[in-house]
């Protein structure tokens, strides 16, 4: 269903704010193949590649919500219980402050550095996780894997 608002879909709408620490210049959009692939499901299709003033790269990419719902128990655990770098918060450094205001917080994003933490911990750490969030230590590593896959090689 589309939102009135959009125009019959030709206007975007603004659904969630996410601070991504700089200031994007631009958004491209493109069609993701993975390594020896042609085709990819049609929802998962594309890919974001945003630029910033700074020279920095970075990817905006949808994944299937089974997927999502592993790994946002996982990134969920790995805030909570893992020492982040410099004692910050990442869901407080994600908050988008526009015009010096909290505005509308995003949901439904997950942070590829955080959930690579789990790849850096030891076997018994993610044995722990695993077993916290009822998802096999393969499961999610497939799942991280995949996302890697999906990301272009630069």
């Amino acid at each position: 269903m589309v939102d009135p608002q959009s125009l019959s879909g030709n206007r975007l709408i603004r659904r969630a704010d996410f601070h991504v620490g700089h200031f994007l210049t631009k958004i491209l959009r493109t069609r993701k193949i993975g390594p020896g692939e042609s085709k990819q499901d049609p929802a998962n299709a594309f890919l974001g590649i945003t630029t910033s003033r700074e020279g920095s790269l970075g990817f905006i990419s949808a994944i299937n919500e089974r997927m999502y719902r592993r790994l946002n128990i996982l990134q969920g655990q790995l805030i909570n219980n893992e020492d982040q770098p410099a004692a910050l918060n990442p869901r407080s450094h994600r908050l988008s402050t526009y015009d010096g205001r909290t505005s509308n917080p995003a949901r439904g994003i997950l942070d590829r550095e955080i959930l690579l933490q789990f790849t850096q911990l030891s076997g018994q750490r993610r044995a722990e996780y695993a077993k916290k969030s009822g998802i096999s230590v393969a499961r999610l590593l497939g799942d991280l894997v995949e996302i890697e896959r999906s990301l272009p090689y630069l």
